[in-house]
């Protein structure tokens, strides 16, 4: 996130999102229920004991009924549990109640009476089995998620817009045109800088992990200016496209750039 805009949204707007965190399932230190996670294990719809529903795709999105929002996930090992296992989905919400969100969640994984069980300190969820409520919308398919070799990312590419993003071999890159990077923070931008134009940027280029090419900003607009950008790498037949992170592209435009 940039510039430390993740944070807690308040508790009346966003149930699933209070204590921006596992909280109180943390403070035990039995974690022999604990689940080490898989994607298998993860996609498809959950619900908590009221009927709400949270539903992972196989593409890394979830979108949550209870919380109106949806978002990025990923399967990490909780905080403070480095060496053990992964049993921890990290939530990156982009969208909450309609409109664009920077902010983050923790759901734990557990075996509780045979079942695993994602919960909070707020909520917990457990795999719905039948007749389960679909939450992803349908959108064109942007691919499969795959991971990528420096090598095979190296050369231009061009968002459907014919703008340019160059990622060079000695790990900088150019752009003629990088919006997409303060479409959830446009309060973020350089003074005197607006989405208005198109914006130019420079900086530098990672793949952290090998399914995601990570931009570290260094002038935007001609600006000195900072922050890091993620564009997910996705196999269309045999074609790769980078992609920005958008669980909605009605409220967050997203771009896709191709060779």
């Amino acid at each position: 996130m940039h510039r430390g805009l993740t944070q807690c949204l308040p508790v009346a707007l966003v149930t699933v999102l209070a204590g921006c965190g596992l909280g109180d399932v943390l403070s035990s230190d039995d974690t022999r229920s604990w689940v080490d996670l898989t994607p298998s294990t993860v996609v498809g719809v959950w619900q908590d004991g009221g009927g709400e529903s949270i539903e992972f795709t196989d593409d890394g999105f979830f979108f949550s009924e209870q919380a109106a929002g949806s978002g990025r996930w990923e399967i990490t090992k909780p905080p403070g549990h480095e060496d053990g296992k992964r049993a921890s989905v990290a939530l990156s919400f982009d969208v909450v109640a309609g409109q664009p969100a920077a902010t983050g969640n923790s759901l734990l994984a557990r075996r509780i009476d045979d079942r695993v069980q994602l919960a909070d300190n707020k909520v917990a969820y457990y795999r719905c089995e039948t007749g389960c409520p679909r939450l992803a919308p349908d959108r064109s398919a942007l691919g499969t998620l795959t991971t990528a070799r420096a090598e095979q990312i190296i050369g231009e590419w061009r968002d459907q817009n014919g703008a340019l993003l160059a990622l060079n071999a000695d790990g900088s890159y150019s752009a003629e045109d990088l919006r997409f990077a303060y479409a959830r923070s446009p309060k973020m931008l350089p003074p005197h800088v607006t989405l208005d134009a198109p914006l130019s940027s420079e900086g530098t280029w990672v793949l952290k992990p090998e399914t995601t090419v990570v931009l570290t900003m260094s002038k935007v607009a001609g600006k000195p200016d900072f922050g890091h950008r993620p564009l997910l790498v996705y196999a269309k037949g045999e074609d790769l496209n980078l992609v920005t992170v958008s669980s909605n592209p009605d409220v967050i435009k997203q771009y896709i750039y191709r060779r």
